[in-house]
Order: structure tokens, then C-alpha cells, then sequence
């Protein structure tokens, strides 16, 4: 889980500006390396690589530098991680607006890859946004929210939604409420509904009552500690003593009503589906891949770079 750190690409990187790609040869450990080709990339090209290469974690560096006013970010990788990468045919349709195959092929004839050793790395220049100058001329000091391993709570909270909407179309199927009335109730009223009119077990709704609880504390809890004399600092966990409580009161109810033996892994995930497909049996809902952006870039600017 979590966000590649290549997405970043599309806010860092100036795509009206066109860049540079070289491939890099290193006879041994200790040389130097060797510039095999450069090639400049069009604008175009900048696009169509940053849109390949944002969702993929790579192991290789990216580094910023200022060179005569001009920001650069300058990408490195080992050319097999980086060209198996760009010629993802399943994954660049997923998660790339550009799908054909032209910039391969036409990357493969720059770079001169027939004709050549098989490059070690690939190194690309590109031209960067200034990122960050606006913030000078304010005078309030930032506030940042030092909020990190979030994974668990996020799980939580996303298959605690799931079922919420599953509640939602067993409430409107059943034709006991308007569509209004039932677009309009909490979590809580979504649950009391269908206990009210019997539209699940008490037993079963109990155990949704235990995941609705469990999602409340994911989402709102939190802690102050101190910080020596300069005050108390505000602390958010991935998970609280509360929270593990809860966790195990939730999975050792589905565990125990769906006889499950206790995992070792994975265990919240296990019982959820199984929760989940009991619900279904009333929510009738279909079960497919739904194959897109992982994250749409009107989304980027606002959390992802």
C-alpha cells in the first residue's frame, strides 16, 4: 500500500519542456560509467514517459538540482527495471491516458538498442516546476502533520465503507424506504433500519455493528503527548491500544461465526470477505476488476505531487 514515490513525477515535472535521455554503460564495479547514447525527448515524449513511469516503484534515485536558474530533476534507474516498466502493455493501459506502442518503438531507435551493448542504467533530465516559492512571502509558519504508517486505519475505514454501501442497496432493494430516506441515514440509522424491518439477523448485524465501531475509532483517534517544556505535541498512531482491542473483538466474532481458524496473516482481510459475502447474499452485487487510473491525475495536485 501507500503511493509510489514516482507519482510525484507529474507535479515535479515541467512536460511543455522537452528533456534528455541517456543510457549508461559500466564495464566493471569500480569504472566509471559511460555514456552509451543521448537523445532528446519532445514534450510529447516527456508526457507519455512521465505518465508510464508515475505509478511504478523503481529501484533507482530521484534527485533535484538548480543549475543556472533552471530546476532539473534528474531520474537514474537500471535500464531493465525502467524498459520493462515503459512497455507494461497491461499496466500502461490501466494507468496511462497514451496506451500504443510508437513511443517504444521510437525510444528503441534513439537510444540505438540493436545496435549496441545492452545498456547497465538510464539516466533522463528533465525540466522542472519551481515548487514552493509562494510560501516565502507568507508569514504564518507551517503546521505539518507528521502522519505516517496510516495503512491499517485507511484498510479499515475503506472495507468499513464497503459495507455501508452494501447496507444501502439492501435498505433501497427492499422497497421499505424512499431512496431520499435512505441517502439521508448514518451508518448507525443504516444498521437500525435493517434490524427495525428484519432485513438481516440480529447476529450478523451485530458483527456489522462491531465493524461500524471499529471504523469510528480508526477514523477519530487520537492522542496528546508531551514535548519536554515547549508543550504537548498532537499524536496519531496507526494504531491505538483501543483500536487492537477492537481489531481482534471484530475478527474473532467473524472468525467464530464463519468457523475460521485464527490466521497468522492477514486476518482482517479474511473474515471481511466472508462478512462481505454473506452480505451479498442479500446486496447482490457483482464481483469484477474494474481496470483504470489508480489515481486520476485531478487527484494528483491535490495529494500525490
Amino acid at each position: 500500500m501507500g503511493t509510489p514515490e514516482n507519482y510525484h513525477l507529474k507535479g515535479y515535472v515541467d512536460h511543455s519542456l522537452p528533456g534528455q535521455i541517456e543510457t549508461l554503460h559500466k564495464a566493471t564495479f569500480s569504472s566509471k560509467e559511460e555514456v552509451l547514447t543521448s537523445s532528446t525527448l519532445s514534450p510529447e515524449d516527456v508526457f507519455i514517459l512521465v505518465e508510464r513511469l508515475h505509478w511504478a516503484s523503481i529501484s533507482g534515485n530521484i534527485t533535484h538540482h538548480l543549475e543556472e536558474g533552471a530546476s532539473k530533476v534528474i531520474l537514474k534507474y537500471p535500464f531493465s527495471q525502467f524498459w520493462e516498466i515503459i512497455t507494461d502493455s497491461f499496466a500502461i493501459a490501466q494507468y496511462s491516458n497514451e496506451y500504443g506502442i510508437a513511443f517504444q518503438h521510437d525510444l528503441k531507435s534513439k537510444l540505438k538498442l540493436e545496435s549496441l551493448n545492452f545498456p547497465h542504467f538510464i539516466r533522463i533530465i528533465l525540466s522542472a516546476h519551481s515548487i514552493g516559492e509562494e510560501f516565502d512571502s507568507i508569514s504564518i509558519p507551517p503546521h505539518n502533520a507528521d502522519i505516517g504508517h496510516f495503512e491499517c486505519r485507511a484498510d479499515i475505514i475503506s472495507h468499513a465503507a464497503y459495507i455501508e454501501g452494501m447496507l444501502y442497496k439492501i435498505i433501497t432493494d427492499s422497497k421499505k424506504t424512499t431512496y431520499n430516506l435512505a441517502d439521508k441515514m448514518t451508518y448507525n440509522k443504516k444498521i437500525d433500519f435493517c434490524e427495525k424491518e428484519k432485513l438481516l439477523s440480529n447476529e450478523l448485524l451485530s458483527i456489522v455493528k462491531l465493524l461500524k465501531d471499529l471504523r469510528n475509532e480508526a477514523a477519530h483517534q487520537f492522542s496528546f503527548e508531551k514535548c519536554g517544556p515547549t508543550g504537548n505535541y498532537l499524536k496519531i498512531n496507526p494504531v491505538s491500544d483501543k483500536l487492537l482491542e477492537e481489531i481482534k473483538s471484530f475478527v474473532c466474532a467473524c472468525e467464530k461465526r464463519y468457523s475460521l481458524k485464527e490466521g497468522r496473516i492477514n486476518r482482517f482481510d479474511n473474515v471481511f470477505r466472508m462478512l462481505a459475502g454473506e452480505l451479498n447474499a442479500k446486496a447482490n452485487l457483482a464481483q469484477m476488476i474494474t481496470l483504470g487510473k489508480q489515481y486520476p491525475a485531478e487527484l494528483s495536485s491535490y495529494f500525490y505531487g
